[in-house]
């Protein structure tokens, strides 16, 4: 048959894609830490950030086909049942175009016909709003317009949960009954994109967080100014990789025994 000659350098091409990772995980993670975050499709990293003080921090694009998918990790602590404890999800939200009329998730934990929990953009309005179980779903009163960066979060506390938008609270109070309080061990934890409808986003999400504890409470709260930090109460922070902290490495061969 005919000789194939095989160059490293066209097989193995630099990477045209950004890394994105999770945060080093904390000693009291290690044991419990598994998933490891996976861009499908059209998932970019880009420069505009929603810190005015931190020029070179940026944020991760989605162009509506594409998004970030942390899978079903029984082992890991981002895939665990959140309603065991009080906990916040939260993110920096900025949508390039009107959300279509079916809504824009933004992260949530679904499979098909199975829903955990979801924090999304309703349709056509912008309205932030989060689904819950089989039957709980509730939508706030402050949109998060489109071409501007808003702060959104949902905080459960134990009791109810509450949506709050560029530190004022934005509608709630509402109660997780326990038939409402589903953990789906098989459903994955999926960022811009929902399985159990098949919508994704478009626009840019930077420093999207899952906490094990309320961040937020009462009617009002100090919007982020500043990137977030892992600390003990941080089970997922999501950045591309130059908003991460330290320095990313490339390594890459070129020629036979060549590093």
């Amino acid at each position: 048959g005919a000789t194939v000659a095989w160059q490293l350098d066209s097989q193995y091409p630099l990477p045209t894609y950004p890394s994105i990772q999770d945060v080093t995980p904390l000693p009291s993670q290690l044991a419990s830490y598994g998933s490891t975050p996976v861009p499908v499709g059209g998932v970019t990293s880009n420069t505009l950030g929603p810190y005015s003080s931190y020029s070179t921090f940026d944020s991760i694009r989605f162009d509506g086909s594409g998004y970030i998918n942390y899978g079903n990790a029984a082992s890991s602590v981002v895939n665990s049942n959140l309603w065991a404890n009080s906990w916040t999800i939260e993110g920096w939200v900025y949508p390039s175009t009107t959300v279509a009329a079916g809504g824009a998730p933004l992260i949530g934990r679904t499979a098909a016909g199975l829903n955990d929990w979801n924090l999304f953009l309703a349709g056509t309005t912008g309205l932030v709003g989060f689904a819950y179980g089989p039957s709980g779903i509730y939508t706030g009163s402050i949109a998060a317009p489109v071409g501007t960066w808003t702060h959104v979060a949902v905080v459960y506390n134990g009791t109810n949960s509450n949506l709050y938008v560029n530190g004022s609270y934005s509608g709630g109070n509402q109660p997780a009954t326990p038939s409402q309080m589903v953990f789906t061990p098989t459903s994955p934890v999926q960022i811009g994109y929902i399985n159990l409808t098949g919508l994704y986003f478009n626009g840019n999400l930077a420093d999207v967080r899952v906490s094990n504890v309320a961040r937020y409470t009462g009617s009002t709260y100090a919007v982020p100014t500043a990137p977030f930090t892992t600390d003990a109460n941080t089970l997922l922070l999501l950045k591309s990789l130059s908003g991460q902290q330290g320095t990313p490495l490339q390594i890459q061969g070129r020629g036979l025994n060549a590093v």
